[in-house]
């Protein structure tokens, strides 16, 4: 199968098997993955896998997600690069040209993923052609002012806001907005649409060794959390207590 290159801006996605999907992470910057879910438009192919950073976990992203280390093992969380491979893998058995498609995916997850695939030295399926960030095009195509996955589930699935969000439940909630909305506004076709070669030219940083040497003192940074011997803990959130000399933190 072959990849053809596309020109960026407001461009109509190509024929493609779409593949929604979502991550959860460490953080926000230079963050990491905790999960990644995805699944297809007709629900053939689909799965969660979830990894072990190398770096902590930031207690904000806890409050989203719910992953502490110590959850992501006891629910069987495996090595980062053995489960990107695995990913890959999946996306590879599908016997078609797979667009995946995210929401923020341009601004967040296809970044997190760029610098994940750098990190753990693992290729990008060769079946995949590009990427569509739906937020842009739910903005900017269908120019609804509000974009936010929480409201549209609620505007047009009827159903209520999350407390606690996972990247399958994430994925599968994206798909159904995404077909209820091509359904809503009568189109065939997402825009937006980034090639695999645009892909690799934005998010290009993270192959440079000025941002794999960070990553290295990122990863050591961690590892010194781990051994926290201050007596600075804040207790004064309910659910954690946060030591503001290292940054480490622990649930009550």
């Amino acid at each position: 199968m072959s990849r053809k290159r596309t020109s960026g801006g407001n461009c109509s996605e190509p024929d493609g098997y779409r593949i929604f999907w979502d991550t959860e992470t460490t953080g926000i910057s230079r963050c990491r993955i905790v999960s990644l879910g995805w699944i297809s438009e007709d629900e053939e192919y689909k799965g969660e896998l979830l990894m072990i950073p190398r770096v902590s976990i930031d207690v904000n992203a806890y409050m989203v997600h719910g992953y502490t280390r110590e959850k992501l093992i006891e629910c069987g969380a495996k090595e980062t690069q053995e489960q990107l491979i695995e990913f890959m893998k999946q996306i590879e058995s599908i016997p078609r040209l797979v667009i995946l498609v995210a929401h923020n995916g341009k601004s967040f997850d296809t970044n997190v993923l760029r610098h994940e695939l750098e990190c753990e030295n693992v290729k990008i399926a060769n079946n995949i052609i590009g990427f569509v960030d739906s937020l842009h095009w739910i903005k900017w195509d269908l120019k609804l002012s509000i974009a936010n996955l929480d409201h549209l589930m609620e505007v047009y699935l009827n159903k209520k806001c999350r407390d606690i969000h996972g990247a399958m439940e994430d994925s599968k909630l994206l798909k159904d907005v995404i077909v209820k909305l091509m359904k809503v506004f009568e189109r065939d076709k997402l825009s937006y649409f980034e090639s695999i070669e645009e892909f690799l030219i934005r998010t290009k940083k993270w192959a440079m060794d000025e941002e794999k040497i960070k990553d290295l003192f990122d990863e050591m940074n961690y590892k010194l959390q781990t051994y926290c011997i201050h007596e600075t803990l804040d207790s004064r959130h309910d659910a954690y207590s946060i030591c503001h000399v290292c940054g480490h933190w622990k649930l009550k």
